[in-house]
């Protein structure tokens, strides 16, 4: 088997050229069904963690329209929670996942707040307040 940048001639079990670092075909079919490298030295490329840059973004909206039924801030804890789980497949902005997951929680709880206290004087505020004139006896 020769390598298919540099052309030096590689072993047949080689999963990488040891003169110019370019992986083989061996390397891609070596890997388990699924499993994704989050760097390869040989390449040099990185993994972004798209999932917690996402998440970050949408707490950082939650912030303003949270109060929407606190549907914002729901979506950008499950992102941040994925941004989370995705963290060992990627190299770059995995500190996004922790800072979302923060910045949504604190706005699913404030806005929950709010809600529960516009709920609770919306309701209030149709009990009388004043009892009923007494009876007269007419």
């Amino acid at each position: 088997m020769y390598c298919r940048k540099c052309g030096s001639k590689l072993d047949d079990d080689a999963v990488i050229c040891p003169n110019c670092g370019v992986p083989t075909d061996k390397f891609y079919t070596s890997q388990p069904y699924g499993s994704q490298q989050p760097y390869s030295p040989a390449t040099g490329t990185r993994r972004s963690n798209g999932l917690a840059i996402a998440g970050f973004i949408v707490s950082l909206v939650s912030i303003i329209f949270g109060y929407i039924f606190c549907i914002t801030s729901i979506v950008a804890l499950g992102l941040s929670i994925a941004g989370m789980n995705n963290r060992k497949n990627c190299t770059d902005n995995n500190g996004f996942a922790t800072a979302g997951l923060v910045i949504s929680i604190i706005t699913l709880v404030f806005w929950l707040a709010i809600w529960i206290v516009a709920i609770v004087m919306a309701a209030m505020s149709t009990v009388p307040t004043y009892p009923y004139p007494p009876y007269q006896g007419y």
